[in-house]
């Protein structure tokens, strides 16, 4: 199968994956490719519902958040029909999903998962497609970022954010340092360079454990190094070696929550380290 085939299956295989109580949550998941989106909408409430269609939709031709030029874009279309009201189609009907509920749990199923080993999924944006009293499609829009590598970075030769985690290593500037100053009657300003800042080295991601128990410890481990000012070797998984790190900073970004799919605990964070000799 070709690149987009195989990330459109894989695409599929984590929408079919989605379980309430052990009862898939869709009824319907299946690829698509119609570049007319009123057809395309037409199509998916003809499908046993709740249903979802994953279209490919073109590469981006600009930085766009986190996508590169080039990236595939996947729009991932979502319906459901509720004869019980004007309310129900958004909300449910206290049996079957809402359409909110089905946006939510898709989201979280499919934004920063990985794909074939080295593609990771981010959402772009999300949008309603068409809504009545009976029936609401909705639209999300993915783009497929291809990794450096999958290993994930180490710290002093430790993989401290574990190694099911999704962790972006950004690199801060490379400034120097200098003390400037100037003679009164002449022209122009004396620099006297002091030598390069310490960079920055902003960790972002997700910190993801089987249980709970586990991702505690896997915050311990990290807020340990937090304040120790022994120096270590940062590796990120694009090989790119920063020595003389601390770890000046961790805080967690949003509430721990479960991965729908496989249970994991979840936990967004940011790390930032410093080196110390740039």
């Amino acid at each position: 199968m070709s690149e987009l085939g195989d990330i459109e299956s894989a695409i599929v295989s984590l929408l079919k994956s989605i379980e309430v109580e052990a009862v898939p949550v869709f009824a319907t998941v299946r690829g698509y490719s119609d570049p007319d989106r009123k057809r395309a909408a037409a199509a998916i409430v003809r499908r046993r519902q709740p249903a979802a269609f994953v279209i490919y939709a073109g590469r981006t031709r600009a930085q766009v958040s986190h996508s590169i030029v080039g990236a595939p874009r996947i729009t991932v279309l979502i319906s459901t029909r509720h004869l019980g009201g004007a309310d129900a189609p958004r909300l449910g009907d206290g049996e079957a999903s809402g359409g909110f509920d089905l946006l939510g749990r898709a989201m979280q199923a499919l934004d920063g998962a990985i794909v074939l080993t080295d593609r990771r999924l981010w959402a772009l944006d999300e949008q309603v497609f068409t809504a009545d009293e009976r029936v609401v499609v909705y639209e999300q829009r993915y783009v497929v970022d291809r990794l450096c590598e999958s290993s994930p970075p180490t710290f002093g030769g430790a993989v401290i954010a574990g190694t099911d985690s999704l962790v972006s290593v950004v690199p801060g500037d490379a400034e120097a340092d200098a003390v400037a100053f100037a003679f009164p009657g002449i022209d122009g300003v004396f620099r006297h360079h002091l030598g390069l800042r310490g960079r920055r080295i902003r960790w972002d991601g997700q910190l993801r454990a089987a249980t709970d128990p586990d991702l505690n410890t896997l915050e311990a481990t990290i807020e340990n190094y937090v304040g120790d000012p022994r120096p270590r070797a940062l590796v990120d998984s694009c090989g790119r070696t920063h020595a003389h790190c601390v770890l000046e900073s961790f805080r967690r970004t949003a509430a721990r929550r479960r991965h729908p799919i496989s249970g994991q605990a979840l936990q967004d964070f940011e790390a930032v380290f410093v080196s110390l000799f740039a």
